[in-house]
């Protein structure tokens, strides 16, 4: 599965240039301390927040994974039936709509959390700037993932719609031979048939096709929870990337170094 052309700009065009730009304006405290901050790379301090964020997302982007595949309407996507040169066919599915929940959702979490600021810089809040705009790009996705399905929501293939819809067996060539989706017919009754070819292709009946079922779209019901499996990912990176700021945590680093 690929995630759609959409997704791919709002992240890196927008998304990155945005974030990247506000988080410049963190500026250090006015009372500066009589030490300097840490400058390696490979510090313990900068490889236990990242290495730990990255083993917080993969924990909760798999059970997001388990959220969905435990749903009664989720049908796996049929990979077998794609042509690698038609990307643009493979995001309509529910898997990318977990995929960009659990990892766009996440990075917003993770521009916040590494610039919380401690002893040397301001504290996040006093950067307008970058909560103005970390806030807007999460209302921007929490829309997308909860709302009923839109133009809007169909412009990033959110699974609030129903890409596998119902097709009758009539509509397809009653010779046994594979559909063709660029003389297929839409009108009715067969105006409910998918318009992605693999799903289309998916609900042929044997022996032209698979003879799949149709499969409902993402209920709201399964949208929230993964939102809230989600913000719930978000919450623990920043409170974690704090507590790693804090004075005990200090403390401890500067224990160890002094041994």
């Amino acid at each position: 599965v690929v995630m759609c052309n959409s997704a791919y700009i709002l992240i890196d065009t927008l998304t990155i240039s945005a974030a990247t730009a506000a988080m410049t304006l963190c500026a250090p405290k006015k009372l500066l301390l009589p030490r300097r901050p840490p400058s390696s790379l490979l510090g313990s301090a900068t490889v236990g927040s990242v290495i730990s964020v990255q083993l917080v997302n993969t924990a909760f982007f798999a059970l997001n994974l388990l959220l969905m595949t435990f749903d009664n309407g989720y049908v796996s996507w049929p990979a077998e039936l794609t042509e690698g040169a038609s990307w643009w066919l493979l995001a309509d599915n529910w898997e990318t709509t977990v995929i960009f929940s659990s990892m766009y959702l996440p990075f917003l979490a993770s521009c916040a959390a590494f610039s919380i600021g401690s002893a040397f810089r301001r504290p996040l809040l006093r950067n307008g700037a970058l909560v103005g705009t970390l806030s807007a790009f999460a209302l921007l996705a929490t829309l997308l993932l909860l709302l009923p399905p839109s133009a809007f929501s169909r412009a990033f293939h959110i699974a609030s719609e129903q890409f596998n819809s119902p097709c009758p067996p009539s509509c397809y060539p009653q010779d046994g031979s594979v559909v063709a989706f660029a003389t297929f017919d839409y009108a009715p009754p067969c105006d409910t048939c998918p318009v992605n070819y693999v799903w289309l292709r998916y609900q042929q009946p044997k022996p032209g096709g698979p003879g799949g079922a149709p499969s409902p779209a993402m209920s709201f019901g399964v949208r929230f929870r993964l939102w809230a499996l989600t913000m719930l990912n978000c919450t623990t990176i920043v409170l974690w990337e704090a507590a790693q700021r804090g004075p005990v945590a200090v403390g401890l680093r500067r224990a160890v170094r002094a041994r």
